[in-house]
């Protein structure tokens, strides 16, 4: 992996939070500067950032025995010089990283003549907006826009150190399971190239050794297609052990495509923005522990919660099971005395009925007219049903005795 380190003049790189400071001074400009005194110093700053010394290696090893050993008048990097026996592949590689390179110095000196232009324009854009009655409200919104572009600024660092910290992690493991996938790979090609070797001296041989009456036709077809589903079996082996191959390499371009465009953007951010993302993770992670730690409170107050609510459900089950009984007794009792009433209402009819027959009676026995001998009628009978209960009482009573001497007797 190539990695780029940037030598640059100190005023070369200037970071998001100098030139915001840069632009907010802008205010303070001060008026009494003259046209000519802007153009001077704008034609100076283009003359010092024109050609900025860039300086690209792999390492700082590798930099000293540059410098050590190898000087060419023209500051070309020659990769054949280093290694003999390099491949055409190597040479076209050295050519385009060159050709990025020299686009990477044009393209830094641009930015820096922009940027240069874009101070100057800032200056005049100060100095227009302060004539003007509404630059309060201008400047308002550019520190607006300021803070929204330090947001953007801020996401960009965080979505970085993700992708750097995830590479970082990733690259050891990854490389360590393409070095064992290709030795297993080579083994299982060796092994495959053997097997067959084997597969085929061993058909060859038992050819040769066919007897007409020994062998019959039949027996050496099965013979040859166990030998096939052997030797397919290998393939198949074989075959899943190219595709695991094939996907972990795919996965590692990929991780190291990822981590040399991270090498191209690293000298945007600066060290002290690096750690002070660091620092912001700290404290995001302190408060996503404290943030878990009362999700575990609250879980345990739910599970309490709902343990309670289920306790209530089922006291309230039971007391509904003892309403509807209650409510099952009630409507039997009422059904009964429905009953009893219709029972009630048809012995009052009855008593109705009987009463007018025994009136009729009595008018036609001439018992109305004399009551004496009705109150006589039923004295008697008061008299009757008393000598019937006495009698039954003896009656009872002779049957006592009776059951008493028989046990006596027996």
């Amino acid at each position: 992996m190539v990695e780029f380190n940037y030598k640059l003049k100190k005023n070369n790189m200037q970071g998001t939070t100098e030139n915001t400071a840069s632009f907010i001074e802008i205010g303070k400009l001060n008026n009494s500067a003259s046209q000519e005194e802007i153009k001077n110093e704008y034609e100076e700053q283009i003359s010092l950032y024109k050609n900025p010394f860039i300086y690209f290696t792999n390492s700082a090893n590798e930099r000293e025995e540059d410098n050590e050993n190898y000087e060419v008048e023209d500051h070309e990097f020659s990769l054949i010089k280093y290694i003999p026996t390099a491949s055409p592949l190597i040479v076209a590689q050295h050519e385009q990283r060159k050709e990025l390179l020299a686009k990477l110095n044009v393209l830094h000196s641009e930015s820096n003549v922009l940027t240069i232009k874009n101070k100057f324009l800032h200056r005049e854009y100060g100095k227009l907006i302060r004539k003007s009655p509404s630059w309060n409200n201008v400047f308002d919104l550019f520190e607006e826009s300021l803070i929204f572009e330090d947001i953007r600024y801020q996401q960009a660092l965080n979505i970085y150190g993700q992708i750097k910290n995830e590479i970082d992690q990733n690259k050891a493991s990854l490389s360590t399971k393409l070095e064992n996938l290709r030795a297993d790979y080579s083994l299982s090609e060796t092994n495959y190239n053997k097997n067959l070797a084997i597969l085929m001296t061993k058909e060859a041989t038992i050819g040769k050794k066919i007897v007409p009456r020994k062998w019959s036709k039949q027996a050496w077809h099965v013979k040859v297609d166990q030998m096939i589903e052997n030797q397919q079996r290998q393939m198949i082996n074989v075959a899943k052990i190219r595709l695991v191959y094939i996907q972990l390499h795919y996965k590692l371009e990929q991780a190291l495509l990822k981590l040399r465009e991270l090498d191209n953007f690293s000298p945007r951010f600066s060290m002290m923005d690096y750690e002070i993302l660091l620092k912001k993770k700290e404290i995001n992670n302190d408060k996503r522990n404290e943030q878990y730690e009362s999700i575990i409170k609250t879980s345990i107050n739910n599970l309490f919660c709902t343990a309670t609510i289920k306790h209530v459900d089922e006291e309230l089950n039971l007391f509904n099971e003892k309403v509807k009984n209650e409510y099952d007794n009630l409507k039997a009792i009422s059904q009964d005395n429905e009953i009893k009433h219709y029972k009630i209402i048809e012995m009052v009819k009855k008593r109705r009925t009987t009463l007018k027959h025994i009136t009729q009676l009595r008018e036609n026995a001439g018992l109305i007219e004399n009551t004496f001998l009705l109150k006589k009628m039923q004295l008697d009978l008061l008299e009757i049903t008393k000598l019937q209960n006495e009698a039954n009482d003896i009656q009872s009573k002779i049957l006592r005795d009776q059951e008493a001497v028989m046990s006596r007797i027996y």
